[in-house]
């Protein structure tokens, strides 16, 4: 089970959910490094896209949630 109880629409599974968020980075010599970010803050919302192992995608808003988490 996840933190947020969210489960994919398709499988039912919790653990296996990605969630495209935005993340601040630092730039680097060879590229990005997001823990060198003194910015260490994510965001991810309702409209974020979303996908799972299973091959569902879609977005937050269509992940079912367990009854009291948001």
């Amino acid at each position: 089970m996840n933190a947020f109880g969210c489960h994919c629409p398709k499988c039912g599974s919790s653990g296996q959910i990605d969630i495209c968020a935005q993340v601040w980075v630092r730039l680097t010599r060879v590229g990005t490094a997001a823990d060198l970010s003194r910015q260490g803050n994510h965001e991810w919302n309702d409209a974020s896209r979303a996908t799972c192992d299973c091959g569902w995608t879609g977005r937050v808003n269509e992940l079912i949630k367990e009854s009291g988490n948001g």
